[in-house]
């Protein structure tokens, strides 16, 4: 392996992968990881992003949260070298959202890697402009701060999520939000 070309190997990682979608499409639901290594090592960068997701889905999903906070770690790391675009924008943002889920999850609500994690994302909502995403972001970062328990921080971000709630004549979200600013100001 190591007396192959750089190229010659990336063709080959590349081929494996394409292999494994196309013949093993079990395999890569189950283990999108694998495919995530293959791409990320043959250079495809995009396809790479796209299934290091997956792969922290997947792992979020089985409750494999340190498992997940590695693989998205991963694909956002990839991300960031890839042009800026409103696509890559919405992965970093979705990828974001389930890391500090993820981290919350591992870590623990206030770790400090949990608030970087909502504060990338909350950046990105702004690049991104008007996001449903947001919501989540903000309940993330709430959860943080009242922890902490910073609970000026808490409270803005509370009234903030209302403010989106009422803006979006959402009750669901008017539910949560209220929750966040009731459970502060208590």
């Amino acid at each position: 392996y190591q007396s192959l070309l750089r190229s010659t190997r990336q063709q080959v990682h590349q081929r494996i992968a394409q292999a494994l979608e196309a013949r093993f499409p079990a395999l890569v639901e189950t283990q999108p990881e694998l495919v995530a290594q293959h791409y990320t090592a043959a250079g495809c960068t995009e396809q790479a992003v796209r299934y290091w997701q997956r792969a922290g889905q997947h792992a979020s999903d089985r409750s494999a949260h340190l498992e997940a906070t590695s693989h998205f770690t991963t694909g956002i790391e990839l991300l960031k070298t890839l042009p800026e675009t409103p696509e890559h924008t919405h992965h970093a943002l979705t990828m974001h959202i389930a890391l500090g889920a993820a981290l919350q999850m591992a870590k623990g609500l206030a770790a400090p890697e949990v608030e970087h994690a909502y504060t990338q994302a909350r950046a990105l909502c702004q690049q991104a402009g008007e996001t449903p995403a947001l919501a989540s972001v903000l309940f993330g970062l709430w959860r943080f701060y009242a922890v902490r328990p910073q609970l000026h921080t808490a409270r803005e971000l509370g009234e903030t999520l209302l403010r989106l709630a009422q803006h979006a004549d959402d009750p669901a979200l008017a539910v949560v939000a209220y929750y966040t600013v009731g459970a502060t100001w208590f």
